[in-house]
C-alpha cells in the first residue's frame, strides 16, 4: 500500500475522567476503544442517572476546572486503575479512597458518583472480533448496540419504565466513531459461518 507522509504526532493527551482536564503522555497503548484508559471514569448524576458532560456548561462546566491523572498506567482492554483528581481549589481526591463521591458532590453542587464508564459490559471490547456459537456458526461483531427510547416502552408483560434507558446510560455510555456518544447494551454482528444454534451451546469470542 502506497503512503504519503502528512505529519508527525505532536501531542498525546488522555482524559481519565470524562469532561475533566487530563494528562500528557510520551507514549500510550492503543486498543479497539482508543487510548488505553481514555475516559475510563465519569461522574453519574444520581438524581436522573445521566453521565456528567461539559457539553452542558451550566450544569457541568465546573468539571473543566479539574484535572485527572492515573496513579499507574492502564492497560488496553484491562480494568482501569485508580485515578487522582485535582480540584480547582487545589485539593485532591482519589477514586479508591472513601468519601470521593462526597467530595465531588460538594464540588459540583449535585449528588454524584464517580464510576467506571463501562463496568462489566463485556461486549464493549467485541467490535472487530468473531463470536462462535456452538460448533460452526460464527458472526463478526461490527458495532455496539446504541439504545433508544424503545427500551422504555411497554413490551409484552413488561410495563413502561423510563428508568431503563437512564440505567443503561449511567452504566455504559460509549463513544461510537463517527456517531457520537451513546448508551449501549449489546452488539450487532454479521454472520460469517453458517451453522445450527441450540439452547445451551457454548459461546466464545476470538482473542483478536
Amino acid at each position: 500500500m502506497d503512503e504519503e507522509r502528512v505529519g508527525t504526532v505532536a501531542v498525546i493527551a488522555r482524559y481519565p475522567v470524562k469532561s475533566m482536564l487530563g494528562e500528557r503522555l510520551a507514549a500510550c497503548a492503543v486498543g479497539p476503544r482508543g487510548l488505553a484508559g481514555d475516559r475510563g471514569y465519569a461522574l453519574v448524576d444520581r438524581a436522573d442517572g445521566t453521565v456528567a458532560s461539559a457539553k452542558h456548561p451550566r450544569k457541568w462546566g465546573r468539571l473543566l476546572g479539574c484535572r485527572a491523572t492515573y496513579v499507574e498506567p492502564p492497560e488496553a482492554g484491562g480494568a482501569v486503575p485508580p485515578v487522582e483528581i485535582a480540584l480547582r481549589d487545589g485539593s485532591t481526591c482519589r477514586s479508591d479512597l472513601p468519601g470521593v463521591d462526597d467530595v465531588l458532590s460538594r464540588f459540583t453542587g449535585r449528588d454524584v458518583a464517580l464510576a467506571s464508564v463501562a463496568p462489566g459490559f463485556v461486549e464493549n471490547s467485541w467490535p472487530g472480533r468473531t463470536l462462535r456459537f456452538g460448533a460452526d456458526a460464527t458472526a463478526r461483531v461490527s458495532i455496539l448496540t446504541m439504545r433508544c427510547v424503545m427500551t422504555t416502552l411497554e413490551q409484552g408483560d413488561l410495563p413502561q419504565d423510563r428508568r431503563t434507558l437512564q440505567t443503561v446510560a449511567a452504566a455504559n455510555r460509549v463513544e461510537i466513531p463517527g456517531l457520537g456518544t451513546w448508551a449501549c447494551a449489546g452488539a450487532y454482528a454479521d454472520i460469517e459461518g453458517a451453522g445450527e444454534i441450540r439452547e445451551g451451546d457454548e459461546v466464545a469470542v476470538s482473542t483478536a
